[in-house]
């Protein structure tokens, strides 16, 4: 089977929060969407197509989909990825809310549920995505104009994204020295992993992620594959 690659372009029409650690009460979120968040985004979304097949559940499409490569969805400006931000521009990027969890029984604030979200400010978002699925390639092409949402907040009023164009024509694509690296890296990748691990030891470049189910319980642990 040949391989396609499209390049994917987000437009954001909430705040997107994807948690990376907790610093006491705050909760500090990645500049970027992971590549796990979009994943799982798209494996529901297949399955919610393939709702009236039987033989394609959520089970199955995530089964399917592991055959499917994703990077990072970077903010896109100015023609060029944000694949790091530096401290002194983090506030151009990033924002929080400082808020206190309530009792939905009693519709009173949670004693001691004081808590600060930070969130990336409405953005488009850039990422690729492979695959020798001819299927999947044609479900992905039509979700152009979709909205849906990402991460687990969206009760919070985050998430919120549309897909705004997909390119399928290689020489069309974001043309720029860290989307081209990246590019290079899901063209040529050095692991096997579904979901690309981390490639490179340049702190710089955090392009690729990966997704492995943990021993106790149903969690997601984030492991460094090295070359």
């Amino acid at each position: 089977m040949s391989e396609n690659i499209l390049e994917i372009k987000l437009k954001a029409l909430s705040p997107i929060s994807v948690t990376k650690r907790v610093f006491g009460i705050l909760y500090e979120t990645y500049h970027f969407i992971p590549a796990w968040t979009i994943w799982n985004a798209f494996v529901k979304l297949y399955a919610l197509k393939h709702a009236e097949d039987e033989k394609i559940n959520y089970e199955r499409a995530k089964e399917l989909f592991k055959s499917v490569r994703l990077t990072n969805f970077y903010i896109h400006e100015s023609g060029n990825l944000k694949i790091k931000i530096q401290e002194a521009e983090r506030r151009k990027y990033i924002s929080s809310d400082m808020k206190n969890a309530i009792n939905t029984l009693t519709n009173t604030s949670l004693e001691g549920a004081l808590y600060e979200r930070e969130y990336i400010k409405t953005k488009t978002f850039v990422g690729w995505v492979k695959t020798n699925n001819q299927d999947i390639c044609n479900f992905l092409k039509g979700l152009k104009s979709q909205t849906f949402f990402i991460g687990a907040d969206k009760n919070t009023g985050f998430g919120k994204v549309m897909v705004k164009e997909i390119i399928d024509n290689e020489d069309n694509f974001l043309n720029t020295a860290s989307a081209n690296e990246i590019i290079d890296k899901i063209k040529s990748p050095v692991s096997s992993n579904y979901l690309i691990g981390a490639e490179t030891k340049d702190e710089k470049l955090f392009p690729f992620v990966l997704r492995e189910v943990g021993e106790k319980g149903s969690g997601m642990d984030i492991k460094y594959i090295g070359n």
